[in-house]
């Protein structure tokens, strides 16, 4: 057992870069384990397992360090000798140790003690001189092999000269080369040191500070718009000037807090190959849109719930590859994961393939789970009824599952994507397969609105879910079971009247707000709106309950507070 050195700010430093390290090796042993090997890659590996296993001996962490040698031995294999290609068991072995590295540094997050990987050391071991018994050598890779070994001659060579073999395989090669690799300078000339990286790593508290002042200037900014001066000559060249230069330290800002959600999918790849081979399916992973970036703080927190329906989707979506053949569908099934910006939001969507979800099982099993009664049930549409996945407590699982069903439902999901201000969707077709879309704001902590008046109060109106605004005519409300609803365009909607809600006077004239996310809309009733502003989001807590959702209030610039509305529970399917 190993426990890690206790320097705090060294033990952070060395999570960090380790962590950063262990996205790009799990991205590099999937490309090799695809078969795209090149000498680039190879050193790149070498170099990552190379520098955890440094940092891991400084901060006392031996089993961590262990490993990585181990897993570094069997890379320089092939780094000493172009032209070899892993074997898939290889290929696994170096992936298993990945894994197994990762839950080190999880250990070493948390406080434990780390155990040591003797079994998975040995197997690298045994991987250094272990070929694949049906495995041939291609003219390309004999053609390579030769050259490295009738090259100049190094000095551990001229001491301890190779025997030479008629008919050299891999394995042979690859010993001998593993053998001399700590005495002797590979034959080729070493790769250029690769160019240092353009980023500085930054805690992310100072950051949050820096945005914080970016939000007191917006204030400020909105304040002085709203200033009546006695000489607006004056006035207007002052505001352009710093409306300009907040805006653009505004966007400064939120592009330093900015990554790829590359760094959320790099993962998905090799949980995709361990679990469908865990579950004996096949399947085949598409991935589009990774460098479509998003917050930093959203980019860390959905990586829990896109984990969730990965698991889902590979555990109850993709049928076996009996199962598929059976129903006329290719053996290998299809899992995509996508990201795009949309406006003010970032879309993941998640798409397989599979066996899709049954709105009847759906609803059987609420039923049998007390979610709802059978009355309620048979009325529900295809949308309210697959809105039932995401009730607390609600599973089509009839049994625990070592990769999902562990009792933790789809309602983890949203509640997750909630807290970020964000919410998720969900279409299916039996049969056919089924897609999730995950859509959050770019950012957390300034949000463009549209601000309306219900009485007294102000209300923001994320923009992001507004279409459009017009004019309230009570005559085209109809009570659709007993629930208002307005006619609109050819079509309906469900009607909320806001000022009932704010005890505002109902019998005045007011606006519609229609609101819209996927294919739901809603209509809201206000008395008037006064345009676009951005407002920064200062949380409730639970001062506020009530009907009418909110996800926060904002102080504007005349010094009132807006309650910021929550469009989603006004948007979900009534289920219960």
């Amino acid at each position: 057992m190993s426990t890690p050195a206790t320097d705090p700010a060294l033990l952070a430093d060395f999570l960090d870069e380790a962590g950063d390290w262990m996205e790009k090796l799990g991205a590099d042993l999937m490309a090799l384990d695809g078969g795209d090997i090149n000498a680039e890659r190879i050193n790149r590996l070498f170099r990552g397992f190379h520098t955890i296993k440094g940092g891991a001996g400084f901060m006392n962490m031996e089993p961590m360090a262990h490993l990585c040698h181990a897993a570094e031995d069997l890379i320089n294999v092939f780094r000493n000798a172009p032209g070899l290609k892993p074997t898939p068991e290889q290929s696994g072995t170096l992936l298993a140790a990945l894994t197994a590295i990762e839950g080190m540094l999880q250990t070493a997050r948390d406080g434990g003690t780390l155990a040591p990987a003797t079994e998975l050391c040995t197997q690298l071991k045994n991987a250094l001189a272990a070929p694949d018994p049906n495995a041939e050598i291609t003219e390309d890779e004999f053609e390579a092999l030769l050259d490295q070994l009738q090259g100049t001659p190094t000095p551990a060579a001229t001491e301890t000269p190779a025997r030479p073999a008629a008919h050299p395989g891999p394995a042979a090669v690859a010993t001998s080369q593993a053998q001399s690799a700590a005495t002797a300078p590979p034959a080729h000339a070493p790769a250029a040191a690769p160019k240092g990286e353009t980023t500085l790593r930054v805690d992310i508290d100072r950051l949050d500070r820096i945005m914080g002042l970016v939000g007191e200037l917006v204030l400020a900014r909105n304040r002085l718009k709203a200033l009546h001066p006695a000489s607006p000559a004056v006035r207007a060249p002052a505001l352009a000037e710093l409306d300009r230069a907040v805006s653009t330290l505004q966007s400064a800002v939120m592009q330093v807090r900015m990554q790829p959600v590359n760094r959320l999918f790099a993962r998905v790849p090799r949980m995709v190959r361990e679990l469908s081979h865990t579950l004996g399916k096949q399947v085949r992973l598409e991935l589009a849109g990774e460098d479509t970036e998003l917050d930093k703080t959203l980019v860390d927190a959905l990586g829990d719930p896109l984990i969730h329906l990965i698991r889902n989707a590979l555990d109850h979506g993709i049928e076996t590859p009996r199962q598929r053949h059976q129903a006329g569908k290719p053996e290998q099934g299809l899992l995509a994961l996508s990201a795009s910006q949309e406006g003010e939001n970032v879309i993941i969507e998640l798409r397989d393939d599979g066996a899709g979800i049954d709105p009847a099982k759906v609803r059987n099993r609420a039923i049998d789970k007390g979610l709802i009664s059978m009355e309620k049930a048979a009325s529900l549409s295809m949308a309210e009824s697959q809105a039932l996945l995401f009730l607390p407590g609600f599973s089509t699982s009839e049994k625990i599952s070592e990769v999902s069903g562990r009792g933790v439902g789809l309602d983890v999901v949203k509640s997750s994507l909630a807290v970020l201000g964000g919410h998720v969707e969900v279409e299916s077709e039996p049969g056919h397969g089924c897609t999730f879309r995950l859509r959050v704001p770019l950012t957390l902590s300034i949000l463009p609105t549209l601000m309306a008046n219900v009485g007294p109060q102000v209300l923001a109106i994320p923009l992001s879910s507004v279409r459009e605004v017009f004019q309230f005519d009570r005559e085209r409300v109809q009570r659709i079971e007993g629930q208002p609803n307005l006619l609109h365009n050819g079509g309906r909607m469900p009607l909320v009247d806001l000022r009932e809600r704010f005890s505002a006077d109902p019998d005045t004239a007011g606006l519609v707000v229609s609101i819209q996310r996927g294919t739901r809309r809603c209509g809201l009733v206000v008395d008037a709106v006064s345009g676009r502003e951005e407002v920064v989001i200062k949380p409730l807590g639970d001062v506020l309950t009530g009907k009418v959702p909110f996800s926060g209030a904002a102080v504007l610039g005349d010094g009132r507070i807006a309650l910021v509305l929550d469009p989603e529970p006004i948007l979900s399917p009534p289920v219960a």
